[in-house]
């Protein structure tokens, strides 16, 4: 009787003890989701401003032949390693 009651009260602690490893794996990957997502709506920005920002440039260059605005987006390669 004492042996079946201590091996229920150990098998008890073992679920107990997997429940709160699920529980914790699934707050920590949640976290990992949230900070994740919000790294990639940060860029997402980042890039929508250097977008519109040269947008705004050719914008004010008041160019009107389209071969020439191809020159404005041309980046020397040097800069870009800033």
């Amino acid at each position: 009787m004492k042996r079946d009651k201590t091996n229920s009260i150990l098998l008890a602690f073992s679920l107990m003890r997997t429940r709160i490893r699920q529980f914790t794996c699934a707050r920590i990957v949640h976290f990992l989701q949230e900070w994740v997502i919000g790294i990639l709506r940060s860029m997402s920005l980042v890039r929508d401003q250097l977008r519109d920002l040269g947008r705004e440039i050719v914008h004010q260059s008041g160019v009107t032949d389209p071969r020439n605005k191809a020159k404005l987006q041309q980046v020397p390669f040097s800069f870009c390693e800033m």
